[in-house]
């Protein structure tokens, strides 16, 4: 549920006797607006993009890769 609302109806629970329309005005003297939390941006290359770089540069083998990439779906990185 949104924050503002949450606090609206916190303020009215403090002043049960307000209409909603003037709990509305009267919430915005209280309410500490609260920023977005940033994105997580990614830093570098993932495992699979190292794999397939070490796979063009034939460091590994075919099948090295496909085993590796199998447990990196089924177990998560």
């Amino acid at each position: 549920m949104n924050k503002w609302i949450i606090h609206c109806k916190d303020y009215h629970k403090k002043h049960p006797n307000m209409k909603w329309k003037d709990v509305l005005k009267s919430a915005k003297s209280t309410y500490t607006k609260v920023p977005p939390a940033k994105a997580v941006t990614q830093k570098g290359k993932g495992i699979m993009d190292d794999l397939k770089s070490d796979f063009m540069k034939n460091k590994l083998g075919s099948k090295a890769l496909d085993y590796l990439s199998n447990k990196v779906k089924t177990e998560g990185y």
